[in-house]
């Protein structure tokens, strides 16, 4: 259970990491792209994938 929480939150939360560095460096584009990867992966894997685990 725990290695599935993981592969859910874990690449997203990488994503939000690094688009803060990259919003505090004040590079907006990186951090605009990684905020989206994050919202595409978090509605995908949750919403799809997540389905599937049910």
């Amino acid at each position: 259970m725990i290695p599935l929480v993981l592969l859910l939150f874990g690449p997203p939360a990488l994503f939000l990491v690094l688009a803060i560095h990259y919003g505090e460096k004040g590079d907006k584009t990186k951090a605009s792209i990684f905020y989206i990867l994050m919202g595409v992966y978090l509605f995908i894997g949750l919403g799809m994938c997540g389905d599937m685990l049910v």
